[in-house]
């Protein structure tokens, strides 16, 4: 199992055999549309879908992102894992060398108006936490000074455990957390884009104590 993956649920929860994770995506195989895709691991069998403008896709080249022109950014990709309490990390770059290209990662999905979602907003240095719930997105954490870079590997994670605490990672080091109690239970997670130059490499989701 990559050390990476290890290294941002560490504390949270160990999966010690591939068989423990929840779903798995390494994005490979041939170019597609993620809906056509098959995950590498997918323990409900639901397979991914989307929201909003965008169409999301495998390269063909080990990642995935979304292709062409971006509508919003509510343009979401989502799979069911079969527990709210979850722990998750992607491995991304940003094809870019400055500007708003964000990385999102989305907790009990329900629909655009009910999720929790962590963001790492690269051109602030920044991430934020927002637990969303009738369509209300009030900001339950945010930190300043955080390396988030561009045309670097680096991998994010989020948590949210049955403390309904959610919890925000760079490389494996807790940043911030905050409260998600205020966001309705669901088993769905994913990813949104504000960007196609964000590669999302692999996704990895594993159950949250």
């Amino acid at each position: 199992m990559p050390a990476r993956v290890w290294a941002s649920i560490r504390g949270v929860v160990q999966p010690t055999l591939y068989a423990d994770f929840l779903m798995v995506d390494l994005f490979g195989g041939g170019a597609v549309d993620l809906v056509s895709h098959t995950p590498d691991k997918d323990s409900v069998g639901g397979g991914w879908a989307y929201q909003g403008g965008a169409t999301w896709a495998t390269s063909g080249t080990g990642h995935l992102n979304t292709a062409g022109s971006i509508s919003g950014n509510d343009d979401e990709c989502e799979i069911d894992v079969g527990t709210p309490d979850v722990a998750m990390t992607a491995n991304v770059y940003i094809d870019i060398a400055a500007g708003n290209h964000n990385i999102v990662l989305m907790a009990r999905w329900t629909d655009a108006a009910n999720q929790m979602l962590a963001v790492w907003f690269p051109n602030t240095s920044t991430i934020t936490l927002y637990a969303g719930s009738g369509g209300s997105f009030p900001v339950v954490g945010t930190i300043g000074g955080q390396s988030i870079p561009y045309e670097t590997d680096f991998q994010v994670g989020l948590t949210v455990g049955s403390d309904n605490i959610a919890r925000a990672f760079i490389d494996g080091d807790e940043k911030i957390s905050g409260d998600a109690s205020s966001v309705p239970e669901s088993d769905i997670v994913g990813l949104e884009s504000t960007s196609h130059s964000c590669l999302h490499k692999d996704f990895y989701v594993a159950a949250a104590s």
